[in-house]
């Protein structure tokens, strides 16, 4: 067996585990009002989104034909505060959810650094020092691109869509019924494409957790080759540096007569 299959995970979980999720929301408990706002601002910004369509149909269906330009320049300005608004919504939101998530890992790395220094020295030796790292970085990092942005991303998309199902049933609710038969393919194609990104992902960690290890392993040999030869190459080291001034010294004294004659040169000519 390679180096790098004795270092996979023993151990698979589900793609999605209600009780792993439940105890990662916990971490969000001390910020609820920074999730209250983000959600909020999120809401919005979502709305945003679906009033630039909704006035452009508008501009279409009924302010060009009628040839009423002040109705055009109105909607042409509403559509243009929303893309903004749309912007600024966005920019908050990000800002929010950014410091939300970077004071959650904060409170994640600390818990897990103090879960580590109660372990046995025991589970040092068993497991290899580039698990150990990844659970400590890149895992810990994972969850904060889930807090930070992924399930951002996830509530975003589930209000914009709601809106837009709201607006399309308002419109033409039997146009947006043969729409709708679409979506159980899309379903489908999401559950397979989620699923190769989870093996993949799984294979990545593994790799990360290997090639960590090895890299950690070959710097510590170097530094060990390094300090037990370093009284024996302190002499040359000492002797190079020494030959090194004394090059640099040597090449600068055949310059110091040179510029010695053109100083009195210099001086001779302006006395004269």
């Amino acid at each position: 067996m390679t180096e790098l299959n004795t270092l996979d995970e023993e151990v698979f979980g589900k793609a999605y585990d209600a009780r792993l999720m439940k105890r990662l929301l916990r971490y969000l408990g001390p910020y609820q009002w920074r999730v209250a706002v983000a959600v909020s601002v999120l809401i919005l910004a979502s709305a945003t989104q679906v009033v630039g369509p909704w006035l452009t149909q508008i501009i279409i269906d009924e302010a060009i034909p009628s040839g009423d330009r002040s109705f055009v320049a109105l909607l042409a300005g509403g559509y243009i505060a929303a893309v903004l608004l749309g912007a600024i919504l966005t920019y908050v939101q990000g800002v929010i959810t950014t410091w939300l998530g970077q004071s959650v890992m904060y409170d994640l790395r600390t818990e897990i650094f103090r879960k580590f220094q109660r372990m046995d020295l025991r589970l040092y030796d068993k497991s290899p020092v580039g698990r150990l790292m990844t659970r400590i970085t890149n895992d810990v990092e994972t969850l904060n691109e889930l807090f930070s942005s992924g399930l951002v991303t996830v509530f975003g998309d589930v209000f914009t869509l709601g809106f837009i199902v709201a607006a399309m049933l308002n419109m033409n609710w039997r146009l947006a019924l043969v729409s709708f038969s679409v979506l159980p393919f899309v379903f489908i194609t999401a559950f397979l494409f989620r699923a190769r990104i989870q093996n993949a992902y799984r294979d990545i960690r593994g790799r990360v957790a290997s090639s960590m290890l090895l890299f950690m392993r070959d710097s510590l040999e170097f530094a060990l080759s390094n300090c037990l030869t370093m009284k024996r190459n302190r002499p040359i080291f000492m002797l190079n540096s020494t030959n090194l001034i004394w090059m640099l010294t040597s090449v600068r004294l055949p310059t110091t007569p040179s510029f010695s004659r053109l100083f009195n040169f210099s001086l001779h000519s302006h006395l004269h």
